[in-house]
């Protein structure tokens, strides 16, 4: 069995849409980090997105040696990255409210749907599971679009059911991998717990 911790990155308050720009972080939460420093297992192998807010988080919370990947990268919104959403409305109001009609399977313009984005992340997670299945413990530190696809396909629901699931700044989130003989099987441990809940 391989359990799988997920942590979405420090706040970011900006006004804007920004999904795949590098932007900085608020690291100010220290009850935050103490929470994660006593429930993250310490001898996990640990990825990251290699945009610097999920990269510096997994720093705080004290890991070293993190492997990073763009795989694990937030949505990437196109051209709207950099608009704000009343920006983006006036941009082209129709395409704006086609796409949070249908996000799964609309792209933005020189970006992706959200299947594009479940269909990176989960090649990548599949990846790392079935060709490296000694681990124990995986942590991924990553962005709510990313963590929402993977909930969905553990738990067999819609991608566009995704978008309820709540998933916090500097929450953790667990699921476990189980391997049968010619597949891999999940389930859910916890979703969005944080520091506000001990």
């Amino acid at each position: 069995m391989t359990q799988i911790w997920m942590v979405r990155h420090a706040p970011v308050d900006l006004p804007y849409i920004y999904g795949q720009m590098d932007v900085d972080a608020n690291f100010d939460n220290a009850s935050a980090f103490e929470f994660m420093e006593s429930h993250l297992p310490k001898d996990a192998t640990v990825y990251s997105s290699d945009l610097s807010r999920c990269l510096k988080t997994a720093e705080r919370a004290g890991f070293t040696g993190v492997i990073s990947s763009e795989n694990l990268r937030e949505q990437h919104f196109g051209e709207w990255q950099g608009m704000t959403y009343d920006e983006a409305i006036d941009h082209d109001d129709e395409f704006y409210w086609q796409f949070w009609d249908k996000p799964v399977e609309t792209k933005l313009p020189g970006g992706e749907s959200l299947q594009d984005v479940s269909e990176r992340v989960w090649s990548f997670l599949r990846n790392i599971l079935e060709e490296q299945p000694d681990h124990e413990n995986i942590v991924l530190f990553s962005h709510a679009g990313v963590i929402r696809t993977i909930l969905a396909g553990v738990l067999s629901v819609p991608l566009s059911a995704s978008l309820k699931f709540k998933v916090d700044p500097l929450s953790v989130s667990q699921v476990s991998c189980y391997r049968t003989a010619d597949q891999l099987e999940f389930d859910v441990g916890f979703v969005n717990r944080s520091d506000a809940l001990t």
